[in-house]
């Protein structure tokens, strides 16, 4: 348990080491930028081995490290990697690392590796899937800028809520879903490189935008099947990134829409790496293993080599969980998605294409059942009904809200996307006054990019096992935070602390005037009390991460009090230092499915937006 006091040492990484990793890291290898978290000082993990230094081995494929009890040896780097990370790589993850780790440890060059790519003007050819994906991912297309992705499709049906669409065939029972939304917020131009690993391609970018291959590779799958005449109903959704906003639109009216009452399964092609077919996604099952079973076997027949995956998060198949039976989410090769450092294997893209045409799609098992739909609603309103006075208290808090269930939970989902830091403050101090006024434990969990709550269910066990203690939770931090500050404000009117003096300033290199800001802030964020904190920047902008501390055994709760308190101090920061920035908010899913704060600040006056 957090702070519980152990006798295992940390992990030290030689620089030798670090070098390496770094390089790796920069070519978007992420497996190298996990083993690199190892190395940072709040990171928690069990070292059971006793590990105290990790360096690079003369030997091939090995990491030389040092124990308490053995002395120095040569460690293969799939077993450290297994032994830190348990079954969270695939083998094929690992051998892409270890190749690359040897190559760059033995000075091979990498670099000469990375071949710029120009792409030509567009021509549609969906039967070429290489030129269709670059043509496709030659910018970003924020959620807004969906439409400017049309011109690289065959003409579409416009649905009731804004989505795409376009039926081949008569009455067809399968849908397959894209989406033409990337994950950051500002439209930028890439920079596209091929990159060969393992003697497959990979596309990538220069690391300063997204690539785009979540989902423009989805896309591209969906273009060629419609190109060889699949059956079937292909849907290109708005807004997945911003929590499925098209493909839930669509949900809350799929009574009223005709072509969606034969469909039988929901197929997206959204999911990372090479080896998924999703069985359980948004907390929970999406389809059954006999479908599953029976698309990877199909698949698998045609060249691939998917399995059942169980560990999906979200995309907009889910939406249609409690209305079509089957609902799944296919690899189609990117990694490192939402990242400078994302990656699309272009072989296993092409080889899916070509494997998708030759799915039996219409003769796949249907065996999951859905709830039925009257039951259900009659579930959400007997819970509405018996919570009536805080229903209608929380119509005061000033954010989108929507209903959800699980597993007979009823949840009120709150949208932090696309929301000032200032509403955001004042409707979650509302909702925490209510919550406190109705005797509610002020608690909450995410999805996605909603802060949920839980409005009522048929069992009490997880509000009757969680103690936050919330009337001894003071907010001592921000006082210290305060006291801090204005130290360092202080501080940097000094005019005998010359790192910061005006004059010389000027000759500082943009750089190092970037470095020290973020210096500065990390240290204000720790003394804040908050401790899983990243900060980093592209140009003169910034970029803060944080990750509240989660609470509870099985399901991650979280302290409103504390998601307060981090947007507090971001507040503060933006009020009281980086008042040259335009705070935009954020919020997403980690791996580890734990919600991710993301504040960006952007420079309003180029080098000038310096705070000092």
């Amino acid at each position: 348990m957090e702070g519980e006091p152990t006798n295992l040492p940390k992990l030290k990484f030689s620089k030798a080491l670090i070098d390496v990793l770094e390089k790796l890291n920069d070519m978007n290898e992420y497996i190298a930028f996990e083993i690199l978290c190892l190395d940072q000082e709040n990171n928690e993990y069990f070292n059971g081995l006793k590990i105290t230094n990790v360096d690079v081995s003369k030997k091939d494929f090995c990491f030389s490290v040092t124990t308490k009890d053995k002395g120095t040896v040569d460690m293969k780097c799939g077993n450290f990697i297994r032994y830190y990370f348990h079954n969270y790589f695939t083998p094929q993850d690992i051998q892409n690392f270890v190749t690359l780790y040897n190559k760059v440890k033995n000075g091979e060059s990498i670099e000469d590796e990375k071949i710029p790519i120009s792409v030509p003007n567009f021509e549609y050819n969906p039967l070429d899937p290489r030129a269709t994906f670059l043509s496709l991912v030659t910018k970003t297309y924020p959620h807004g800028h969906e439409d400017e992705v049309l011109q690289f499709l065959p003409k579409l049906e416009k649905d009731i809520v804004g989505n795409y669409y376009k039926i081949i065939g008569d009455n067809p029972t399968t849908m397959f879903t894209c989406h033409l939304d990337t994950a950051d917020r500002k439209q930028a131009v890439t920079r596209l490189y091929s990159v060969h690993i393992d003697e497959q391609e990979h596309i990538v970018t220069d690391g300063t935008t997204v690539l785009g291959a979540d989902d423009k590779a989805g896309t591209t799958v969906m273009l060629y099947m419609m190109a060889k005449n699949v059956p079937g109903l292909y849907y290109f959704f708005i807004g997945e990134e911003r929590g499925g906003i098209g493909s839930r639109a669509l949900a809350d009216k799929y009574d009223e829409v005709a072509y969606l009452k034969n469909i039988k399964r929901c197929v997206s092609f959204d999911r990372r790496k090479t080896i998924s077919v999703i069985t359980s996604q948004a907390g929970g099952r999406c389809c059954s293993d006999e479908f599953g079973n029976a698309l990877c076997e199909q698949y698998n027949s045609n060249g691939l080599n998917l399995k059942i995956d169980p560990t999906g998060v979200f995309t907009d198949s889910a939406s249609f969980i409690d209305d079509i039976p089957e609902c799944t989410n296919v690899s189609v090769g990117y990694l490192n998605e939402h990242t400078g450092k994302e990656i699309q294997n272009m072989d296993y893209l092409i080889d899916l294409c070509k494997a998708s045409v030759n799915v039996d799609w219409a003769n796949l098992p249907t065996v999951r059942t859905v709830q039925d739909r009257a039951a259900l609603k009659q579930m959400i309103s007997n819970v509405k009904v018996s919570n009536k006075a805080f229903v209608e208290a929380l119509k005061g808090v000033n954010l989108d809200k929507t209903i959800s269930t699980d597993h007979g939970n009823v949840y009120v989902n709150f949208d932090l996307e696309n929301e000032d830091i200032d509403n955001i403050l004042e409707s979650l101090t509302e909702l925490r006054r209510v919550m406190k006024l109705h005797k509610r434990p002020t608690s909450c969990l995410f999805d996605e990019t909603y802060l949920q709550i839980i409005l009522g269910k048929d069992t009490t066990s997880k509000m009757t096992t969680l103690d936050l203690d919330d009337d001894k939770y003071e907010s001592n931090k921000l006082k210290k935070y305060d006291q801090f500050i204005n130290e360092e404000k202080d501080r940097l009117d000094d005019d005998d602390y010359g790192y910061y003096d005006e004059e010389e300033d000027d000759d500082e290199d943009n750089t190092d005037d970037i470095d020290n800001l973020k210096y500065l802030l990390r240290k204000m964020i720790t003394q804040g009390g908050i401790k899983n904190c990243e900060i980093t920047n592209t140009g003169m902008d910034l970029k803060i991460q944080i990750i509240p501390t989660t609470y509870g055994m099985v399901n991650y709760f979280y302290k409103l009090d504390e998601v307060i308190h981090i947007y507090e101090i971001i507040k503060k920061i933006d009020k009281d230092v980086l008042v040259d920035f335009d705070l935009e908010c954020d919020i997403w899913e980690t791996r580890k499915v734990e919600p991710l704060f993301i504040f960006n600040f952007y420079s309003l006056d180029g080098e000038d937006g310096m705070p000092f």
